[in-house]
């Protein structure tokens, strides 16, 4: 029996659209707006309009795939299933690359950052991993328990970025948004391209196929919801980031400094712990519920041990895989420090590559698969069905270089482009092994699952 048939279906749209809006806005807005500021100066706000622009394309393609075969691991899934297994699984590698050395110790790292604001002798390292430990607790009790945590949180959010562009947007000054590209066109496009992931977070709705109430409806509308949502968020806060003061190479550009411009007191505090704080590890929560489904995907298809995939009967967790993720995102704070630069690059690349075998495969399944096809909510019709997916897929690919390009250009950054390498040629060598020995993958047309 597959470990997916032990996952309850307790997620409805409202918890859905949290779990999107915090798994975006805690890397967004506070972990990489200060990167992205210091790139690019005053075009912030355009530049996270740019980084919508490929989410927004790929979220289209995920949209009709989702609501056709909505499936927990949905990622991979679809890739594996209506494209090629061995792209689909070096997709899903790089993103578990990208995840314990980027996303989790980033979330984790910044949260922190944010604590020694209000509380500076706090050891960040010691106290990182605390935060990982937190929340990898929280997600073995269950998910009903993390998404309720996470409905709670994200309000808590929402109220604090409400304050903050409130209270800032009186303080913007139109001069100070010149010189509007002082890192040039390619400080532009690097910001561009690391924010991207701070989009990403409704690509959650798809790992969580198994788990969620009406999905073929609730997966599409959770979109159109929470990506306007979050980017109006981002474009706010990019424009107060970038406009209470002159822009300068050599000004503090992380958001706790631009808060501290025009907050102060209790609103400061608030701003810090109820907005950057709260941001940050309700990403960290969401990352945890969401991020090991396609590996239990992945397991189910012989190419890691089933044991791995494990779902406790008692809370429908799979404990095993929440617990490697701990331990080797507590390793890598242990032995990486404190680079928080080269966490979101990782993080970024992660979350990119896992959507390209995406891409083609829906540009498969109309043809290959049309009995799928005919059960989406969201079918994409004419010349949109091939430009969604090829215009999302060059976008990506774009995005992948120049990260990887920024990546070399960190202290030993050759040896993280060696890493990250040898890392998704291993991955691609062993599928394809796998695939040949064993004939993954090869069925006739994939279940409809209906659960």
């Amino acid at each position: 029996m597959s470990e997916r048939q032990n996952l309850k279906r307790t997620i409805s749209l409202g918890h859905l659209v949290g779990i999107e809006v915090g798994q975006s806005i805690g890397a967004g807005i506070f972990a990489l707006t200060g990167i992205a500021l210091a790139m690019t100066g005053p075009s912030l706000p355009l530049a996270f309009v740019a980084a919508a622009v490929p989410v927004a394309l790929a979220m289209v393609v995920l949209a009709m795939l989702a609501s056709a075969v909505p499936i927990s691991g949905g990622t991979y899934y679809y890739g594996s299933r209506f494209f090629s297994p061995v792209a689909a699984f070096t997709g899903v590698w790089a993103y578990v690359l990208g995840a314990v050395l980027g996303m989790f110790p980033l979330y984790a790292l910044t949260g922190t950052q944010f604590l020694q604001a209000m509380i500076p002798d706090l050891p960040r390292i010691p106290v990182a991993i605390a935060l990982l430990a937190i929340f990898y607790l929280t997600n073995l009790l269950g998910a009903q328990i993390a998404i309720w945590i996470q409905a709670i949180l994200v309000g808590l959010l929402l109220l604090a970025l409400l304050m903050f562009s409130g209270l800032g947007l009186p303080h913007v000054a139109i001069e100070n948004f010149t010189p509007f590209f002082p890192g040039g066109v390619g400080g532009f496009a690097v910001a561009a391209s690391i924010l991207t992931f701070t989009v990403l977070g409704a690509n959650a709705a798809v790992e969580l196929g198994d788990e969620i109430i009406d999905p073929r409806k609730n997966i599409p509308r959770s979109f159109l919801i929470s990506i306007p949502l979050v980017t109006a968020f981002y474009v706010v806060i990019g424009i107060v980031a970038a406009g209470v003061t002159e822009w300068s190479p050599d000004v503090d550009t992380t958001l706790v400094a631009v808060a501290g411009r025009f907050l102060s007191g209790p609103t400061f505090a608030y701003f810090v712990l109820g907005g950057g704080f709260l941001a940050v590890i309700t990403t960290l929560n969401a990352t945890y519920l969401w991020g090991t489904k396609s590996l239990i995907v992945i397991t189910e298809d012989g190419l890691f041990p089933p044991a791995i995939a494990k779902i406790g009967a008692r809370f429908g967790t799979p404990h095993r895989l929440l617990t490697i993720i701990f331990v080797v995102s507590s390793l890598a704070l242990i032995v990486a420090g404190e680079r928080v630069e080269t966490f979101a690059v990782f993080a970024s690349l992660g979350g990119i590559i896992i959507l390209v075998p995406v891409m083609g495969a829906a540009l498969r399944i109309r043809k290959h698969h049309p009995e799928l096809y005919r059960l989406t909510t969201v079918p994409l019709k004419g010349a949109l069905y091939y430009a969604a997916p090829i215009a999302g897929l060059i976008l990506c690919l774009v995005i992948v270089a120049i990260l990887l390009v920024d990546l070399g250009s960190h202290r030993n950054g050759f040896v993280f482009l060696g890493v990250f390498a040898a890392w998704v040629a291993a991955g691609a060598v062993y599928a394809a092994r796998v695939e040949k020995k064993k004939a993954f993958g090869r069925t006739s047309a994939p279940n409809v699952e209906t659960k």
